[in-house]
């Protein structure tokens, strides 16, 4: 295939850019209210992970984040409340436009990000041999921490809700400069991640390979 390149640059995190702190008396939504919220509506720098923090023991309630990816799909996930810390979503972000809880919480309670955000998926082609892709990432500004993760799962084809199991590269992890590598085995698909700081990162992926 033409080589692809993901980019992914994240702002810093906000312990309370979607939602201040807040208590709810039982089951329902929290008030979306921070700095990135608008009308009801969170919407963030690019999509990123969503983090919950609960300022007592919320474990016996789960929090449903609902919103959408950067190519506006829609997704929800829903993460167990944290006990005096903090829970994030695998799931990646763009717009946030609920957050409801399953029940009363004990403290208080607020949403923002943290410095974890992955690109979309891209798709690669499962029926070429031999497998062979290349992965060359490129630090082009800023301090950032990245990585590069794999799935075998159809994130095509996934209920609401659900969302593909990530793997982490063997060597393309907790990088601090630009860096390259490659696949050799089958997967569905690759993703950009940075895990932390702020800046710019390019991943340029090339697959090659004869169709079985």
């Amino acid at each position: 295939m033409r080589p692809v390149v993901l980019t992914k640059t994240l702002a810093a995190a906000s312990a309370d850019n979607i939602a201040l702190s807040q208590s709810l008396a039982g089951a329902g939504a929290l008030t979306l209210n921070g700095a990135a919220a608008s009308g009801g509506v969170a919407t963030l720098d690019t999509q990123r992970r969503v983090l919950i923090a609960s300022g007592g023991n919320d474990s016996g309630i789960t929090f449903t984040v609902y919103g959408a990816t950067d190519s506006g799909t829609a997704i929800q996930e829903t993460v167990a409340g944290a006990n005096a810390g903090a829970v994030a979503t695998n799931q990646d972000f763009a717009t946030v436009t609920q957050v409801a809880a399953s029940g009363a919480t004990a403290s208080t309670v607020q949403v923002g990000t943290n410095p974890t955000g992955s690109t979309r998926w891209l798709l690669l082609d499962q029926h070429v041999t031999p497998a062979n892709v290349s992965l060359g990432g490129v630090l082009e500004a800023g301090a950032v921490n990245w990585g590069v993760d794999y799935t075998y799962d159809d994130f095509l084809d996934l209920a609401l809700g659900a969302y593909p199991v990530a793997w982490t590269h063997a060597t393309l992890r907790n990088e601090n400069a630009s860096a390259d590598g490659s696949l050799s085995s089958p997967v569905k698909g690759v993703r950009l991640t940075v895990n932390s700081g702020t800046g710019l990162v390019t991943l340029t992926v090339i697959q090659s390979g004869l169709k079985q």
